[in-house]
C-alpha cells in the first residue's frame, strides 16, 4: 500500500485569497468596453516583453524573436503549407 506524501489539492482545499482575487479581477475585465479590454492586453504584451528583456538582458529585437521562436515550437506544421 503506497502512502501519499504532501497536500492534495482539490475542491476542498481552494485559496479564498485566490478566489477573491480572481473574481475581482473578472468583474473588472467584464466592466471594460472592448477597446478597453484590447488596450489592456496589449499592455500587458508590452510588459511581458519588458520582464523578458530585463530578465535575459537582451534588447528588444532579441527578446521579440526569441519570444516567436519560444511560442512556435511545439507548433506542428499545417497542412495547408505543404508543397504538393
Amino acid at each position: 500500500m503506497r502512502r501519499r506524501v504532501g497536500a492534495v489539492y482539490s475542491e476542498e482545499m481552494r485559496s479564498k485569497v485566490a478566489e477573491e482575487t480572481r473574481r475581482a479581477d473578472r468583474e473588472r475585465i467584464l466592466a471594460m468596453t472592448p477597446a478597453e479590454r484590447f488596450e489592456l492586453a496589449l499592455k500587458l504584451r508590452e510588459r511581458g516583453i519588458e520582464i523578458y528583456m530585463d530578465a535575459n538582458n537582451v534588447d528588444r529585437e532579441t527578446a521579440l524573436q526569441r519570444l516567436y521562436r519560444i511560442r512556435h515550437l511545439g507548433r506542428r506544421p499545417s497542412r495547408c503549407n505543404d508543397d504538393r
